[in-house]
């Protein structure tokens, strides 16, 4: 569906009010530490005004944080493995309401072809109206009442500045639009469902994030030796450039501006008594733009003993995203663990933190492939 000359011009006014989180406009963010918002899909497919939630592009998809549903309940990493289109909306909003034709048309024809589509109406007023207008419309898709946190909830964590907002994140559970147009999110889906689906030999898809379907740059890293882990400041023994000191190294690529990496370092610090015990290390690599003493800071107030270090600056300009160690592991976005074994091969990337354990088990203690041949209860 697109909007007529009218519908825009309303859209547009509607879409100044932002939310009180500061709108951020064309280029007057230049040289923060997020950096600009890199676009995949073609500019004139988003809204114009729909500069803070483009930097979540190419990140993990912030959990959604709800009050109420409007049929089932749902949490995206239950859903891992599936496109998931977020539409962020009012029923005080007109060009809302208009888009939920939209939504209708998405669900009818991608609802079969592992496409999910939520919707995220505003906590402030007219759920009760929501309510109605499901109702009207015999809405097939679930809608959940925004928290009425506004320090913490769903729009706050989207970083959204107007309605209506669309998101598409893909089956690996990373952003890769937001601040669509309404008539473009088919098309977006449509790319994203032409994205190869592929397991790992290794070990079982729901060891990684995303499932079946994982970062290509990260899956081409696994076999590979590590060519280099440059790094600059170090909290801890410095580890050996090459990883292969004879231990398994658990590597965590985190930074102190992503709050969900330091909750996964903190998942997988609670899990340094098991690694230790399976001969294995943890080493935390934060983002080369990190501000040292904030992350020793960090480390004493929370009694880290892992060693931590700071990915070294590319050549050039110091802000730009990501350092040299993320760039030699494929890296785009944090939080991200990489499995190295004994002998410096990286064996799995992109791990869930509550599959490291079961990943460092089969590299410690491989798996025996049954052999019909092999002599049982020792019998020859």
């Amino acid at each position: 569906m697109r909007f007529g000359r009218s519908m825009n011009i309303t859209i547009a006014r509607l879409r100044c009010a932002a939310l009180g989180l500061g709108l951020i406009l064309g280029g007057s963010d230049h040289g923060t530490r997020a950096g600009e918002p890199r676009n995949e899909f073609p500019l004139d497919w988003y809204f114009s005004d729909q500069f803070l939630v483009r930097r979540l592009q190419g990140q993990p998809a912030p959990e959604l944080n709800t009050q109420a549903w409007i049929g089932a309940p749902q949490e995206l990493e239950k859903l891992r493995g599936r496109i998931v289109v977020l539409d962020f909306w009012a029923a005080w909003c007109a060009p809302c309401i208009a888009a939920l034709n939209v939504d209708a048309s998405l669900v009818r024809q991608y609802a079969d072809r592992g496409v999910t589509l939520i919707g995220v109406h505003d906590s402030n007023r007219a759920w009760d109206k929501a309510q109605r207008e499901a109702e009207r419309r015999q809405i097939r898709y679930s809608i959940a009442l925004d928290s009425s946190d506004e320090q913490d909830n769903t729009a706050r964590r989207y970083k959204l500045e107007a309605w209506p907002t669309y998101v598409v994140i893909d089956r690996r559970g990373i952003v890769r639009a937001a601040g669509l147009r309404p008539e473009k999110v088919a098309d977006v889906i449509e790319r994203i469902l032409k994205d190869p689906i592929e397991e790992t030999a290794s070990f079982p898809p729901e060891f990684f994030l995303g499932g079946v379907t994982r970062d290509p740059g990260l899956r081409a890293t696994e076999g590979s030796a590590v060519s280099v882990m440059t790094t600059d400041e170090c909290l801890g023994p410095r580890p050996d450039p090459s990883l292969s000191s004879g231990s398994v190294t658990v590597l965590h690529f985190w930074s102190t501006s992503n709050v969900y990496s330091i909750r996964a370092l903190d998942e997988l610090r609670a899990l340094e008594p098991e690694l230790i015990q399976r001969g294995a290390r943890l080493i935390a690599v934060c983002d080369n733009r990190d501000d040292w003493a904030e992350v020793r800071t960090l480390a004493a107030e929370g009694n880290w003993s892992s060693t931590i270090v700071r990915d070294a600056d590319p050549p050039g300009d110091r802000r730009t995203p990501g350092g040299l160690t993320m760039a030699a592991f494929n890296i785009r976005f944090v939080p991200i663990t990489v499995i190295v074994d004994a002998h410096g091969v990286v064996r799995a990337a992109g791990v869930r933190a509550t599959r490291v354990v079961d990943v460092v088990d089969r590299i410690v203690n491989p798996p025996v492939e049954n052999d019909e041949r092999a002599p049982r209860n020792g019998s020859k």
